[in-house]
């Protein structure tokens, strides 16, 4: 599958090993089909792929078919990012508590990003709680994807009060990526809302 690198052919032989109902471990194919899916753009297209793959290991009971954490995360990335809808993203959630697959930064960060972009403060503070709940204590991925949003979407307001939140916390929080600093800068800057001296 790997040599395919692309998305078509990758798809069309998952497809026909499900149809077979020939189950082969998820460890051998599994993040192969991830990276050939995200390296071609092509995470929302592979979501109907990880749905009945969840669905077969649950229905037939294989743990072999379990998706591990880093399939769950790209599926998330899929409907936060590209699909940008809030019902596609709680089914993943719970197909991923079902199966027993416990979330970790990079998702509540994905979760993040579509609560912001879809405003829904409350939901954001709820993930801020569950992050300590979960013994999380670095929220730099946290904040990286809030910031994302907001410079997305033109909120720069949004953008400064999340950047003061997370130097209140001190530590590895305000520690952004390289990614962040930049799209902060061009954020503001595009904008003009920098006054220039």
């Amino acid at each position: 599958m790997k040599c395919a690198n692309s998305a078509s052919p990758a798809f069309v032989l998952i497809r026909c090993i499900f149809n077979s109902r020939f189950f082969i471990p998820f460890s051998v194919w599994g993040n192969v089909f991830v990276e050939i899916s995200r390296k071609n753009g092509n995470l929302v297209a592979s979501l109907r792929i990880f749905e009945e793959h969840c669905k077969i290991a649950l229905v037939e009971k294989l743990e072999y078919m379990k998706p591990d954490l880093a399939a769950c995360n790209a599926a998330l990335e899929g409907c936060c990012r590209g699909l940008e809808s809030v019902n596609d993203t709680e089914n993943v959630i719970k197909t991923m508590l079902i199966l027993g697959v416990r979330p970790d930064e990079l998702s509540f960060g994905f979760l993040a990003y579509l609560y912001a972009l879809k405003g829904l403060k409350e939901k954001i503070k709820e993930l801020e709680d569950f992050l300590s709940g979960f013994g999380f204590l670095n929220k730099k991925t946290f904040y990286n994807n809030l910031i994302s949003c907001y410079v997305k979407s033109g909120n720069l307001e949004s953008v400064s009060a999340t950047i003061l939140q997370s130097l209140k916390g001190g530590g590895e929080d305000r520690n952004f990526s390289e990614e962040t600093y930049c799209e902060v800068v061009n954020g503001f800057f595009f904008r003009k809302e920098i006054s220039r001296d």
